[in-house]
This record gives structure tokens, C-alpha cells and sequence, in this order.
């Protein structure tokens, strides 16, 4: 288990950095975090954000602009996101589970 204390937008918060390789060349992969999320107005907090840069990554935020949880993921940049949104934010204060699995053979991302 890890707790990670959050922070202001503006802080350098903790974080976890994992090995440049840890997933190799894969093309799927399934994620999973049991996260109690403090239900900070801020857009765009990570429960997890994977990649090497802006133009490849996978995240889930909480609460997107639009107050809804997220997942986004891309070998493309910004503009060529493949997206789940979900039909409300993530309950505060409350343990969940998400989980994302993405399917490159399917071409499907799904977040739990």
C-alpha cells in the first residue's frame, strides 16, 4: 500500500516513479488503484498518469473540466485521444476502485 498526501495545484506533491521500462513494448495493459480521493475542486488531479511525454500517455483524472472522471489515453497527442467519461465525478471521501483495461486488438479502452 501507499499513501501519497496530495497537494495544491501549485505543489510539487508526491508522487511515484516507476522504471522507464516497467511496460515494455506491451500494447494492452489493465490498471488498477483503490484511491480515496479528497473531492478538491481542481480539474484535472491524476489517480494514475502513465507515458513518456505529451504525446504518449494513459490517465484517469477524478474530475475533468466538465466535473465527470476520465480516462484519456494516446500514442498521438491531445487532439488524438481515445476517451471514457463517466457520468459524475468520483465520490469524495469514500474508497473505490478504478480500473482501467485497455484493448489494442479490440480498440477499446474501459474504465471500471
Amino acid at each position: 500500500a501507499l499513501a501519497l498526501p496530495g497537494g495544491a495545484p501549485t505543489s510539487d506533491g508526491a508522487y511515484v516513479r516507476l522504471p522507464r521500462g516497467v511496460l515494455g513494448a506491451a500494447t494492452d495493459v489493465t490498471v488498477s488503484a483503490r484511491v480515496q480521493w479528497s473531492g478538491d475542486a481542481s480539474p484535472w488531479q491524476r489517480i494514475f498518469d502513465l507515458g513518456t511525454n505529451t504525446t504518449k500517455y494513459l490517465f484517469v483524472t477524478p474530475s475533468n473540466d466538465s466535473g465527470l472522471l476520465r480516462t484519456s489515453v494516446t500514442t498521438g497527442g491531445g487532439g488524438a485521444e481515445a476517451q471514457v467519461n463517466g457520468y459524475a465525478k468520483l465520490p469524495a471521501d469514500q474508497w473505490r476502485t478504478v480500473t482501467v483495461t485497455l484493448d489494442s486488438v479490440a480498440g477499446r479502452i474501459t474504465t471500471y
